[in-house]
């Protein structure tokens, strides 16, 4: 749902179907449980992670999001406060609904009206749905989406609706939303053009001339509106926190481009992310905040670009599934060098109270019960196995998914639990799985312990460029590249960068690709499987380990003449060379090989990776232009992006790694 527009260079927020979570700016509790919620430690930082956690307090200063005070206070009651465009037509809708009273409203004398839409595209103008018997407290807010997969799972702040007929709510550029309480209109919002009339009579204006909110169509305002139509994913209309009113007119409604899910509605209309990482401004100063998140003090920045990571973790005595903090900080270190500010949220597992230094954005636990086999999946998974999906519907409160993109440390993605795959991840978008369990990793040691420090966190930095829109080839698929220098090359990702690009490091890591997982003898090993991974020059159990995306400084190098002299294209430094046919001299003359072993010989690029990352979270609507093969900067990109609704017309692109051979997981074993 996020979409940059380069000509205005503003960038919205995501929050769309799949990304609504387990909690929200007031926890929202279901009566089928009966659980007393704890307290949280966090104080004023938005709602903590769990659905069974109380809420924190919110930061409810009006001045740093331009509201005005509401001249005239709406009655108390259950309103909606949050209409989600669907410009698109193929996406599931949601909306928020409020509870402005000072007691606690129950849902189950409500229903919700609004245009219906099935996962196979049948439309219907209208379907009632009924909500399940939920109780918001006062000040409560609720996120209500089409239930899109059956991955989707309600939690305390949000539901999701399938009748009986398989409709889930919809609307295109045009439609409504009707919010009925025992059969009557409790509050009612129509939008571009349409024209249903609330279900009771004299309830709402409904004559042409009356002034029902319309947000679509800019030939539907006045000339002096000028209020650009909703032509992505990338706005809402919103009862303004600080200025709520219920006066049955547009007037109650502002458009903003960045949407506020499951919390308050506090950012401008005219507000920007001048840091092209979709975080307001507003919300990055002492005082601001997005949906009552207090992204300052969680350590945004104006002027500095944010990105903000979810980790929840399996409970396991595995060490490769548990993260490591001073594998976390290796990442951020990775990215502050190119002026990122990484933040991830791991709860309580290194800090008990809130701290940024300690990775603590939440005050609560995110250990999750052991499975041994977790999956990231649009469709079925295998046997025995969670689907990472399942997770974040009842995970992230619906504001922070708008925000953080989400990490699952998992076990394996084999339905035997065996090691494998070390993980998955949308391409581009805001999720991502790391599976190293059973990898066989100890900690008994120095080398042992760097060797699972360095492992996993360059699997993080791989999975997350993922995300980022980067592919294994940087703006191609084609691996194993050697002039690509970057992590998310498999020459590169577990083995790490040599500090020199000129030297004979990256053919000591081609001397190892080799030998290793693909079982040739190399200079220096005439047997295969014989390259310990510890005696690679500052390799996985070197302090010295280097994680790095490309720069795309690197020359490409044509398989069809191949000049060892040339290395990877940075130049070159004393003797070293390219020994691409592994013959262990430098040759003197040209060759053709393909040596990326990729089945074809043709001229092999490095690319540019830090300026083609998309900070902004959720994924592209259409294919990105990184994926084209013609990588921009995202303050260039002209794309909407919308969040996971899962039917299979916006399904996200998933990239599966590829497993480990087993000669590396014994040597990690032995």
């Amino acid at each position: 749902m996020r979409f940059i527009r380069a000509r205005s260079n503003i960038l919205g927020p995501v929050c769309g179907l799949l990304v609504i979570g387990s909690g929200c700016s007031t926890a929202i509790e279901d009566t089928s449980q009966n659980a007393a919620p704890e307290q949280s430690n966090v104080a004023n930082l938005g709602t903590p992670s769990r659905s069974d956690r109380a809420p924190a307090a919110e930061n409810t200063k009006a001045e740093a999001r331009g509201d005005e005070a509401p001249a005239t206070a709406p009655p108390a009651g259950l309103y909606i406060s949050e209409v989600a465009a669907n410009f698109k037509g193929n996406a599931v809708s949601w909306i928020e609904l409020v509870n402005t009273g000072t007691t606690a409203i129950s849902l189950k004398d409500y229903k919700l009206r609004s245009g219906g839409r099935t996962a196979n595209g049948t439309k219907k103008s209208s379907v009632t749905f009924t909500l399940p018997d939920k109780t918001i407290p006062a000040g409560g807010y609720l996120v209500i989406a089409g239930k899109a997969s059956t991955f989707l799972k309600g939690a305390s702040d949000s539901i999701y609706l399938l009748d009986a007929n398989s409709y889930m709510p919809y609307w295109g550029a045009s439609g409504f939303v009707e919010l009925l309480e025992g059969g009557n209109t409790a509050d009612f919002v129509r939008f571009g053009g349409d024209e249903t009339a609330p279900t009771t009579a004299g309830a709402w204006p409904t004559s042409a001339t009356d002034n029902v909110p319309v947000f679509v169509t800019p030939s539907n305002y006045g000339p002096s509106e000028s209020i650009d139509p909703i032509d992505s994913y990338d706005q809402s209309i919103v009862r303004m926190s600080g200025a709520f009113t219920a006066t049955k007119t547009k007037d109650d409604w502002t458009l903003v481009k960045f949407p506020t899910p499951g919390g308050k509605n506090d950012v401008a209309k005219d507000a920007v992310s001048s840091d092209n990482d979709g975080i307001p401004d507003s919300a990055k100063v002492e005082g601001g905040s997005f949906a009552g998140l207090n992204l300052y003090a969680m350590g945004a920045r104006k002027g500095q670009r944010d990105l903000f990571i979810y980790v929840d973790y399996l409970t396991s005595d595995d060490p490769g599934i548990t993260p490591r903090e001073s594998s976390l900080t290796k990442v951020v270190s990775a990215f502050t060098g190119h002026g990122i500010h990484v933040h991830f949220d791991v709860g309580t597992l290194f800090a008990n109270e809130f701290d940024t230094a300690r990775y603590n954005l939440s005050g609560s636990s995110h250990a999750l019960d052991y499975v041994k086999c977790t999956q990231l999946e649009t469709s079925a998974v295998g046997a025995g196995c969670k689907n990472v999906y399942e997770y974040v519907s009842s995970s992230m409160t619906a504001s922070r998914r708008a925000i953080f993109r989400y990490m699952l440390m998992g076990s394996s993605q084999l339905e035997s639990g065996d090691g494998g795959s070390s993980g998955k991840a949308e391409l581009p978008g805001n999720k991502f799985i790391v599976t190293m369990g059973n990898w066989g990793f100890k900690t008994d040691t120095e080398q042992r312990r760097l060797q699972l420090e360095n492992d996993q966190a360059s699997t993080i930095m791989h999975e997350l460029g993922h995300t980022l829109s980067l592919r294994h080839g940087g703006f191609e698929n084609r691996n194993q590249k050697p002039n690509y220098y970057s992590i998310m090359n498999y020459l590169y990702q577990l083995e790490g960068l040599p500090s020199n690009p000129r030297g004979m490091g990256p053919t000591e890591r081609y001397y190892f690709r080799m030998n290793v997982y693909e079982s040739r003898a190399v200079p220096g090993y005439p047997n295969a499987n014989t390259y310990r991974r510890c005696d690679e020059p500052e390799g996985p159990c070197s302090a010295q380990f280097r994680m790095d995306y490309s720069d795309g400084s690197g020359q490409s190098l044509s398989e069809n003449a191949l000049r060892e002299g040339a290395i990877i294209g940075r130049g070159r430094d004393g003797n070293a060379y390219g020994d691409w046919n592994l013959d262990g001299k430098a040759a003197s003359s040209s060759y053709a090989q393909d040596v990326n072993l990729d089945g074809s010989r043709t001229a092999i690029s490095d690319h540019d990776d830090w300026s083609s990352l998309i900070l902004i979270t959720g994924r592209s609507y259409t294919k990105p232009a990184a994926a084209q093969g013609s990588p921009k900067n995202q303050s260039a990109r002209d794309e909407p992006f919308v969040m996971e609704s899962l039917p299979p017309d916006t399904a996200p692109t998933l990239v599966h790694e590829e497993a480990p051979p087993a000669s590396l997981l014994r040597q990690l074993a032995e």
